[in-house]
């Protein structure tokens, strides 16, 4: 299931550079079935230990490939065992600038 109306391109990145920068960072995970990615970690930055109330958080972020490009469109927060469904609009305010930094670094 991939709703091509509801994509937000600008969470989006090259699959290779994300390969790469997740290769140097061990705090992230890929996982592929298919075309299908899930991209999985725990943030470690001060802003997501205030917004979960000091708990460790996961990203699950959910995508598929498009050619080169790997489109996120489902992006979930698993606290505590318990999956919250992130809304794509705030996921893209919160991960966009990021893959952005991939997209140019990697």
């Amino acid at each position: 299931m991939f709703p091509h109306d509801y994509l937000n391109v600008s969470l989006q990145v090259t699959y290779s550079k994300l390969i790469k920068y997740v290769g140097e960072n061990k705090l992230y995970q890929l996982f592929r079935s298919g075309e299908f990615i899930d991209l999985v970690f725990v943030p470690d930055f001060p802003e997501a230990e205030a917004h979960s109330n000091g708990e460790p958080v996961r990203i699950i972020m959910h995508g598929r490939l498009d050619g080169d490009k790997l489109l996120f469109d489902n992006i979930q927060v698993d606290e505590g065992g318990v999956l919250k469904q992130k809304d794509l609009e705030e996921a893209s305010y919160a991960y966009s600038g990021w893959l952005q930094f991939i997209e140019e670094n990697y």
